[in-house]
């Protein structure tokens, strides 16, 4: 089952070697990242994001277990679970799995997820098309 959770940036590896210590080494952790580039001082540089920011999956099959989410609350960089996460395992699921379609070699994801088409016309709600 997976769940996501918003975590504090900075104690995130402290966060998931808890959560390895509490449920076990088979703990499947995915945070979608992108690679950013921009010109900065007339040089490109380059940055890696969080695609969701500080939100994160993991999988576990006791998290089926409400005993074991209620311990897990309260660990050590763990802001809060986000709710109905256990009646959203379908698209949970298929978010991961298109996710990891488009990871490049370096394991970014690549601008082709988000389907934009580059000089198309696109309507808008609120003008005529362009």
């Amino acid at each position: 089952m997976w769940a996501i959770i918003k975590f504090d940036k900075k104690n995130l590896e402290f966060l998931k070697n808890n959560i390895k210590k509490k449920l076990g080494n088979e703990v499947e952790f995915y945070l979608p990242k992108i690679f950013v580039e921009k010109y900065k001082n007339n040089k490109l540089v380059g940055q890696e994001l969080n695609l969701l920011g500080d939100y994160l999956f993991f999988s576990h099959d006791k998290l089926k277990n409400k005993s074991i989410l209620n311990e897990l609350k309260f660990t050590k960089g763990l802001k809060y679970f986000l709710d109905g996460f256990a009646n959203s395992q379908n698209e949970i699921k298929k978010f991961i799995k298109k996710c990891k379609n488009f990871e490049n070699k370096d394991g970014s994801i690549s601008s082709n997820f988000f389907e934009l088409k580059i000089n198309e016309k696109y309507r808008f709600n609120s003008g005529p098309l362009l």
